[in-house]
């Protein structure tokens, strides 16, 4: 195997995390393939090299986001049985404000739904994190339904109604946690869920 193989992989990954980073802290628009460089350690010209545009590295970095959201969540709520734990479980994290990818996750998500206003890139990446977050609730009602614990709802829309409600209470929490303490943000969304789903 050649090194350039092996190297490849652990640059990307350089130039992403450094990414992750700045534009969690200062926004996508303040942030130039020169800062991502410098941050990564690396030249401008490596980082062109894997992303030759702003918006292809951006896109690949909030993708990269994303899946490792969506793999911490999958793996959080496999660690309950009870289906309704399972959906309680997201909200345990998400509402964590020592939790490093929580921290990263906010901003980065508000700026990936700002620009998909705008930019069909955008808008097309929201439009998929939104159905995936659907995917995971869907199957959690299913098995609770299927399990004889919930009531029989459709689940894609009930997960559908869960995902918007969740993240009207994280953007509160999240945005001011003054009046929206992270006490509320959990109790709001397993009380919402329970209402929806639990047999009386």
């Amino acid at each position: 195997m050649s090194p350039k193989v092996g190297v490849e992989p652990v640059r990307q990954a350089q130039i992403i995390d450094a990414a992750l980073r700045l534009i969690a802290k200062h926004g996508s628009h303040n942030v130039s393939i020169q800062s991502v460089a410098t941050e990564a350690g690396l030249s401008k010209g490596a980082v062109l090299h894997y992303y030759p545009t702003k918006d292809s590295l951006f896109a690949a970095v909030f993708r990269e986001f994303f899946r490792r959201m969506f793999e911490r969540c999958r793996d959080t709520m496999a660690r309950h049985e009870d289906p309704l734990e399972k959906l309680r479980s997201i909200g345990d994290w998400l509402f964590d404000e020592n939790d490093a990818i929580v921290s990263l996750g906010y901003p980065l998500y508000l700026e990936c739904m700002a620009r998909a206003v705008y930019e069909k890139t955008f808008h097309r990446l929201f439009h998929d994190w939104v159905n995936d977050w659907v995917e995971l609730l869907k199957v959690a009602i299913a098995d609770g339904i299927e399990k004889g614990d919930f009531v029989d709802v459709h689940p894609e829309e009930t997960g559908r109604a869960i995902s918007a409600f969740s993240q009207g209470v994280a953007f509160r929490w999240y945005l001011d946690r003054e009046k929206h303490s992270t006490q509320w943000a959990r109790e709001t969304l397993r009380s919402y869920a329970e209402a929806l789903l639990r047999k009386q």
